[in-house]
């Protein structure tokens, strides 16, 4: 019983469960293995593409960025779905930081798409994932995977529910799941139960034009404190000063700081009412951590001193 951990997903306001179940740990079981050319013998050879699968999801009004794209190819019958899944070249980098890479995981219950395909004739709606039975973690997703997907042997109506295993290239078994459950998205014909349906919300992006009146601040000052050439702002209305730094150094950093918190301290024993714009405008080193500090230290005179309207300002080198 020590092993076995329960959790609930609260909402913060009214405590209603969103989500519940168990998480148990369990001694290395010998590694299960499947042979992945028997897979396709027993799926009928209907091939569809990544292309295929993602422009109906689109249209569907599901729209799946490059990242999250992992789906190559499914293999079709009616009964069963093989799905070839690959990590999109643009989420390689975050690969290390998971077992099981999100943009994988969800491949593998996008690929249920392949059921709703091949009956599309028959008005089959686009499932939601909403729930699963059991998931069984035996090892961590490499980059590619197979993750073939069976009707589970019991059915709710209003739902679908599925059986998935997912295997590595070399055969083994990397996470079993049983009863992933679907319910049909709101926009479809065919509806789910009450009780099921309550609180469940789609949502959609739509863009409409809207006009925007301009508006402008009027400053009673217009302070420029920067490490570009002061040519620069020639014809510009501002009280322009250089505070170059010699380099982007820890004591360079302690001498640009107290310029700007001695120009802020100024600015504030003024007790001027009428807002004031502070702008810091600094040459791009690639160096983080030098603008984080000074943007702090900017953000923090404004809320001691309101009138003052800060900014700070990175561009390139050679601008």
């Amino acid at each position: 019983m020590n092993n076995v951990f329960s959790f609930s997903v609260l909402d913060s306001h009214t405590s209603e469960v969103y989500c519940q179940g168990g998480v148990e740990l369990f001694a290395p079981e010998p590694d299960l293995t499947m042979d992945i050319p028997p897979l396709f013998e027993t799926v009928q050879q209907q091939a569809m593409t990544a292309e295929a699968c993602y422009g109906f999801f689109s249209a569907q009004g599901f729209v799946y960025g490059p990242s999250m794209q992992a789906l190559s190819e499914l293999s079709v019958s009616h009964n069963q779905v093989v799905a070839r899944i690959c990590l999109p070249e643009s989420a390689q980098a975050s690969f290390a930081q998971y077992a099981m890479h999100p943009a994988l995981l969800d491949a593998v219950f996008q690929a249920a798409i392949g059921f709703v395909l091949t009956r599309s004739e028959t008005g089959q709606p686009l499932g939601l994932p909403f729930a699963l039975d059991e998931a069984v973690v035996y090892r961590h997703f490499d980059t590619t995977l197979w993750a073939r997907l069976k009707p589970s042997e019991q059915q709710t109506p209003g739902l679908q529910k599925f059986d998935i295993d997912c295997i590595n290239d070399q055969g083994l078994l990397c996470l079993s799941i049983k009863g992933f459950t679907t319910v049909a998205s709101v926009s479809s014909k065919t509806t789910a139960p009450a009780d099921v349906l309550n609180g469940l919300t789609v949502r959609v992006p739509e863009w409409r034009t809207v006009n925007l009146t301009a508006t402008s601040t009027a400053f009673s000052r217009h302070i420029v404190l920067t490490s570009l050439p002061l040519a620069l702002f020639n014809g510009l209305d501002a009280e322009v000063e250089s505070i170059q730094p010699t380099e982007y150094s820890a004591q360079s950093y302690l001498t640009l700081a107290l310029s700007v918190f001695q120009q802020c301290r100024e600015l504030m024993l003024s007790a001027q009412k009428e807002p004031v714009l502070l702008q810091l405008c600094l040459a791009d080193n690639n160096t983080t951590w030098f603008y984080r500090g000074l943007l702090a230290l900017l953000k923090t005179a404004h809320r001691e001193y309101p009138a003052l309207i800060p900014q700070l300002l990175i561009t390139p080198e050679n601008a």
